[in-house]
Formats: structure tokens, sequence, C-alpha cells
């Protein structure tokens, strides 16, 4: 009888310490607020430049300087200089497809004048457009055929150079076209001591 005297007040103390642990448990520690602060990302490193970029933008920015002049077969090869510098550059690529259309379209005109030319008995006008067309493909084999075939006959024609004639104006009143510069200076006898653009 003693021996369950003492067991019960121990079960009891027992059973008291199991349910202060368990609300202790259950209980949010107490002490000092936590607060999650978000954590501030590393700033992004700089961007990185292709060391390509300033010597493709020159050639980018020479194409277009050409293309506004209305050198289309020069800026072409500067686009493809940029490119060959940079051929991940995508505005370049874009730029230079744009361009070969153009002078596709330009070519095929050309073409057809000068055989509008041909069938009108304009010799010279005929030449001159297959020359344009020649300036713009240098391999166009069409144009290059017309020329060797049928528009063959050149007249030539005698101009007393005046203060202010340069080769580019002379092209541009007897070719309609500046480019066509080097035509006089290579056919002109006297032209062999400038070169084309003085």
């Amino acid at each position: 009888m003693r021996g369950s005297t003492v067991a019960r007040p121990l079960a009891l103390a027992l059973a008291l310490a199991v349910g202060a642990c368990a609300s202790v448990a259950e209980k949010p520690l107490s002490g000092p607020e936590v607060r999650h602060v978000p954590l501030t990302p590393a700033p992004a490193p700089p961007p990185r430049v292709d060391p390509r970029e300033p010597l493709t933008a020159r050639h980018r920015e020479r194409a277009q300087a050409l293309d506004r002049e209305g050198d289309l077969r020069r800026a072409l090869d500067e686009w493809k200089i940029a490119l060959t510098i940079n051929p991940d550059d995508a505005a370049a690529r874009a730029s230079l497809k744009t361009l070969e259309g153009r002078i596709e379209r330009a070519v095929t005109e050309k073409i057809e004048a000068g055989r509008a030319a041909l069938a009108r008995g304009v010799q010279v006008e005929a030449r001159r457009q297959f020359l344009v067309a020649l300036a713009l493909d240098p391999a166009n084999r069409v144009a290059f055929q017309h020329l060797q075939t049928q528009a063959r006959e050149v007249e030539f024609v005698t101009h007393t150079v005046r203060q202010g004639d340069t080769l580019q104006s002379l092209a541009q009143r007897y070719y309609g076209d500046r480019l066509r510069s080097e035509v006089i200076w290579e056919t002109n006898p006297s032209g062999q001591s400038a070169p084309p653009g003085g």
C-alpha cells in the first residue's frame, strides 16, 4: 500500500513534466523578433564589349555613307568586310542582303534599258546602260556579252576641258553616271596623267 502511494505522486509528477514539455513545444520561443529580409541580388556585371565592334562599326558607317552617295558596289564591299570581321553581326547581314536585292533589281533595270536602246538603234545609250550594270555587278555575263557583241560601236565625243570640270562631272554629263569616270580616264590619252576623281 505504501509503494502505491509513493508511485502515485511520482506518476503525477511525471505526467506534469511531460505536459509542461508539450506546452513549451507548442508555444513559440520568446525572445528577439526574427524578421526575414530579402537578399539583395549582386549587381550585374557590365556588358562585355566585343573587341571587334569598333572596327566593324567603321565599315558599317562607311557602307552607309557610300550607299547614300549612290556607290552601291563599294557599299556592298564594305558590308562584306564588316561581316568578315564579325560574322555574328545580324544588322550587317540584314543590310547586306537588302543591298544585294537593290543591286540585283538595278542591274536588271539597266540591262532591260540597254536592250531597249539597242532595239531603238541607240548604241551609245545601250553601252552606257550595260556599263552601269557591270559597275554594279562586274561578273554579270549578260551585260558583258551585250557589250562584246551588240553594243560595240562607240561614238567618240570631243570635249574641251573647262575650269571646274572633273572626271566625275564629265561622266555624269556623258554617261549619266558619276561612277563611270574611270571609262573616261582609260579611254582618254590625256586623262592618263590624272587618276579618276581628279
